[in-house]
C-alpha cells in the first residue's frame, strides 16, 4: 500500500480515530498530553483514505528507545503497514544513537508478538501477568 509516514503533533491526533482509541475530548487521552508535552513524538502512515496507522516514539532516561501506541486500523492489517512503521521506529531510534528499543505488548496479542518477533524482538520480561515486554538490539 502506497503512503508515507510523517510526524503528526497533539492538535491532530482527532484524525487518528480510526486506529487510536481516542475519547471525544482529546485533552483528557494520556497520548494527547505526552504529545503536548514532548514526551512523545507521534508518527502515522498516511495514505489518500488519512490516516490509517501509526505510533509513539521516545528515548528513555536510560538510553533505550520505546515504542509505544502502535496500531493498524484493522481494515488495513496485514499490508505491511504495522511492517513498515516498525522499519521506521528503528530508523528513528539509530538517528538517535540508540542501541535497544522495546515495547510493551499483551501476552493473549499472538498475532502482535508474531510480527514482532519477525521484525527481531525477543521476550525481555513479563511487566504484568498479562503483559510482556520485548526488545530489539539495534545496529548503531
Amino acid at each position: 500500500m502506497n503512503g508515507d509516514i510523517i510526524e503528526i503533533r497533539e492538535n491532530e491526533l482527532y484524525k487518528c480515530r480510526s486506529f487510536w482509541d481516542m475519547s471525544e475530548d482529546l485533552t483528557s487521552d494520556r497520548l494527547y498530553g505526552l504529545v503536548k508535552n514532548n514526551i512523545r513524538r507521534a508518527f502515522v502512515f498516511k495514505t489518500e483514505d488519512g490516516y490509517i496507522g501509526g505510533c509513539a516514539l521516545f528515548v528513555r532516561e536510560d538510553g533505550n528507545g520505546h515504542l509505544s501506541h502502535f496500531n493498524v486500523a484493522p481494515e488495513y492489517r496485514c499490508q505491511r503497514i504495522g511492517s513498515r512503521l516498525i522499519d521506521f521506529a528503528e530508523q528513528y531510534f539509530i538517528s538517535q544513537g540508540v542501541g535497544i528499543f522495546g515495547l510493551n505488548v499483551m501476552k493473549d496479542n499472538t498475532d502482535a508478538i508474531r510480527l514482532y518477533e519477525r521484525k527481531g524482538f525477543t521476550y525481555a520480561l513479563d511487566v504484568t501477568a498479562e503483559k510482556i515486554y520485548m526488545t530489539k538490539k539495534l545496529k548503531i
